[in-house]
């Protein structure tokens, strides 16, 4: 394929081919949300069934989940005052 000269202004073309998977076992389970896979058509491969049991382990919510980040702060910070406490002593 030969590269072609976009003008600075243009977006960039992306390409829209979707390739089926080939049969399982697969070295991962690459139709699960985290992996954000967007060029395979997972539906030629996996049953209905099966795609809504892989949408299960979506986690939509740790986008907006501020407990997470408020508690890892507050770890954060005991980890902190033990190592002071340790160069004290």
């Amino acid at each position: 394929m030969q590269p072609v000269v976009q003008e600075s202004s243009q977006e960039v073309p992306v390409n829209q081919l979707k390739v089926k998977m080939k049969p399982k076992p697969w070295s991962k389970r690459w139709e699960r949300p985290k992996f954000n896979i967007k060029g395979i058509r997972f539906d030629l491969s996996l049953t209905e069934e099966q795609m809504k049991e892989a949408q299960k382990w979506s986690q939509p919510w740790l986008e907006f989940d501020m407990m997470r980040e408020y508690d890892t702060s507050k770890i954060e910070a005991t980890i902190w005052d033990e190592i002071e406490a340790s160069k004290k002593s």
